[in-house]
C-alpha cells in the first residue's frame, strides 16, 4: 500500500514520493480529500512551455 494507490495516470505524469504511508492515511482516513487531491492531479496538465503573460 502506497504509491500504488494512485492511478496510473498520476504515476505515469508526475514524480511522486511516499512520505510515511500519506496515500494510505489521505486515502482512509480523509477519502473525501483524497478524490479531490487525485481528481486535481488528474485533471490538471502542466506543459513544458510558460504561460503567457498578458
Amino acid at each position: 500500500m502506497g504509491i500504488d494507490l494512485l492511478p496510473d495516470f498520476i504515476r505515469q505524469n508526475y514524480e511522486v514520493y511516499e512520505w510515511k504511508h500519506a496515500c494510505a492515511i489521505l486515502k482512509q482516513g480523509f477519502p473525501q480529500e483524497w478524490d479531490e487531491i487525485v481528481g486535481t492531479l488528474t485533471d490538471t496538465r502542466f506543459r513544458d512551455q510558460p504561460v503567457p503573460l498578458r
